[in-house]
């Protein structure tokens, strides 16, 4: 009886010792799921972060561009065009002489 409670002890032993087992890595498993998770948010924060600012400085780039143009042609303006003078009506241009036909 003594040897038969031993062994069943050591089973129980061993079964809980088998559920603490599974426990412990099902745990694991989980906080390695939830550390890729995060992993991955983080990621993608940080890559439209760059996203963002690279848009931001492409925006600032192309506003200031424009300003410098802007700027450049207020300083030079374009020349007023010269008032057409009121000089002699132009005449039609001469009509063009029709061939004459090709003798066969």
């Amino acid at each position: 009886q003594l040897l038969n409670q031993n062994q069943s002890l050591r089973l129980n032993q061993n079964q809980f010792l088998n559920q603490n087992q599974s426990l412990l890595l099902s745990q694991l498993l989980n906080q390695n799921q939830l550390l890729s998770q995060n992993q991955l948010l983080l990621l993608n924060q940080n890559q439209s972060l760059r996203l963002s600012q690279l848009l931001s400085q492409n925006q600032f780039l192309c506003l200031n561009q424009l300003l410098n143009q802007n700027q450049l042609l207020n300083q030079n303006p374009a020349p007023e065009p010269e008032p057409v003078s009121e000089s002699e009506p132009v005449s039609a241009p001469e009509p063009v002489a029709e061939p004459e036909p090709v003798a066969e």
